[in-house]
């Protein structure tokens, strides 16, 4: 019965364990859980936007739907004493691309297509920095949970999809890198039923030298931002959380020539998690750009099961 318990709480702080991407991580994704325990999570997520799947450059006035089902496996351990993990994300996509050739760059001539492929797979770890020591579940039931900040790293590996006489791709053919420092702050001094969470990151690109168009080597400015997420649970199975992310860069530039593509953006997302038992639990949420200074728009759907074991 206790272990049932245990299990239940700590799968509510698993809730969003992995996810490396353009929508943030999303709420509870920073939480100390105990080591020595694995998670599964199935994610769908499908966004309408102006922006290339997967990455952070607009696409003129297009409408391109992205519809991905995402498997994250993810191990906690001890590290030097500290809490870590270790992650794996691999994805499939449909893209549909919708516009009018002469309001978009890039040679296009066909106004409807759909791609169907394999996504780049991410790579991620995490360790404890701050008041994030390695617990047993015994141990962790019992510790008094304060600040802690980890640091965070993401590798994005370029096997995914991809065809440079397509503008529009599954994979990214290059590699990608995130660094980060996600921080919990309790924001109650004994229930602990309140949290805010803060990441800071830097997502950092290599070049793709087989880009679509007339075109020889695509470089991108590195992408900061800033994520925001305030989350309360009101009963043992039930939380809810609003979340911001504000994102500045990532401005490309082909053959030495910058492009007028900069972000400069704020995100909003609204998230509801449920636990079903003492293994399975559910989250669904919705997401906005909300304001922009770069022509960008989007809205996202997401929907997550995640399983512990």
């Amino acid at each position: 019965m206790l272990e049932n318990k245990l299990n239940l709480f700590a799968l509510l702080l698993l809730l969003l364990s992995l996810q490396v991407n353009a929508q943030g991580a999303g709420p509870r994704t920073n939480f100390l859980t105990p080591v020595d325990n694995k998670s599964i999570a199935f994610t769908y997520l499908d966004v309408d936007s102006n922006f290339r799947f997967g990455q952070s450059d607009t696409f003129g006035k297009a409408d391109i739907n992205t519809q991905t089902a995402i498997v994250s496996y993810s191990q906690r351990f001890s590290l030097f004493g500290r809490f870590a993990q270790l992650g794996l994300s691999a994805s499939y996509a449909e893209v549909g691309f919708k516009a009018n050739p002469d309001s978009v760059e890039g040679g296009l001539t066909t106004t409807v297509l759909t791609r169907r492929g394999a996504g780049d797979p991410v790579v991620s770890f995490r360790l404890g920095l701050m008041g994030a020591p390695a617990l047993t579940p015994e141990q962790w039931r019992g510790y008094h949970k304060g600040f802690h900040m980890y640091a965070m790293l993401g590798l994005l590996v370029p096997i995914g999809h991809y065809d440079n006489t397509r503008a529009i791709n599954t994979g990214f053919n290059r590699w990608g890198y995130q660094l980060g420092l996600p921080m919990v702050i309790p924001l109650e001094k004994t229930r602990r039923n309140t949290f805010l969470e803060i990441t800071p990151q830097v997502n950092i690109y290599a070049d793709n030298t087989d880009p679509f168009g007339n075109v020889n080597r695509l470089s991108q400015d590195p992408l900061y931002s800033l994520e925001l997420q305030a989350s309360h649970k009101f009963t043992r199975r039930f939380w809810v959380s609003l979340g911001f992310q504000y994102q500045n860069g990532g401005r490309t530039i082909a053959d030495g020539i910058p492009n007028d593509n900069k972000l400069d953006q704020w995100l909003g997302e609204l998230a509801l998690g449920y636990i079903v038992n003492a293994r399975f639990a559910l989250l669904g949420s919705y997401g906005k750009i909300f304001e922009q200074k770069n022509n960008a728009r989007g809205d996202m759907l997401r929907v997550r099961l995640v399983t512990m074991f």
